[in-house]
């Protein structure tokens, strides 16, 4: 039997089950057809589902679809390369692809990233955790958690009210006036991405202030003043910005 009649003879067995099942529930009821009542049709559309449940299927397809990637590219790879290599190559595409689809959280993929290469030797534990001793790991870190310290605080606010009250109301302007404090602080803060993870949540209370919403090219455009502003004049004066 060629794999078409039996896909096909599977799924006709199936829509036997799904019409039996419906006919029997349909008969376990307590109500009884009436003249005006008419039984349930053969054919019979299935429930919509709920938003979640549509999501959680497509996350799910998603998730299957990563895993054998990963199976494939791994059994592919270790007919070339050491099982070292092909572990290695699979569990790079397996955490890429989670990040990039985003159906876990983005610290799941760390997490068995780490785990897997520990606890299939891949690599050795000094080189796997070898990250956590750059100086650039921690400054971002710190930035991040400064960033955090600054939306919990409400000092964004404050911020963004007093740069509201500097800066004109005109968005040109405010515009320019974002740019000169980005560049301003690059002299107090040599790293770039720490002036931008300080930037972020001041420019976004700035724009929540003026009415701009999360889509408007307003918020948008202030937005890209800050990060650019910061970052490529800040060349000018730190060479390893």
């Amino acid at each position: 039997m060629t794999p078409s009649a039996l896909l096909r003879d599977n799924l006709r067995i199936n829509d036997w089950i799904i019409v039996s099942l419906e006919w029997q529930s349909y008969f376990m009821t307590e109500q009884t057809p009436t003249q005006h009542q008419a039984p349930l049709p053969v054919n019979t559309a299935p429930t919509d589902l709920s938003a979640a449940e549509v999501v959680l299927t497509r996350r799910t397809w998603q998730i299957l679809g990563i895993v054998a990637a990963t199976l494939t590219v791994g059994l592919i790879t270790a007919q070339f390369l050491s099982a070292h290599m092909a572990i290695a190559a699979a569990l790079t595409l397996f955490c890429i692809s989670l990040w990039a689809t985003a159906v876990v959280p983005e610290y799941w993929p760390a997490l068995a990233f780490f785990l897997v290469a520990v606890v299939f030797e891949i690599a050795p534990a000094e080189i796997v955790f070898s990250g956590f001793h750059s100086s650039t790991f921690w400054l971002l870190f710190s930035g991040i958690i400064l960033g955090a310290a600054i939306r919990h605080t409400g000092l964004d606010q404050r911020a963004a009210g007093l740069l509201s009250r500097t800066l004109s109301t005109r968005y040109a302007n405010m515009i320019s006036g974002i740019v000169i404090f980005s560049v301003a602080l690059a002299f107090v803060i040599p790293s770039s991405m720490g002036r931008i993870v300080l930037l972020v949540p001041i420019i976004v209370a700035l724009a929540d202030h003026m009415g701009y919403g999360v889509s408007s090219n307003g918020r948008i455009g202030m937005l890209t003043a800050a990060a650019f502003g910061t970052s490529l004049p800040a060349f000018a004066i730190l060479p390893a910005n």
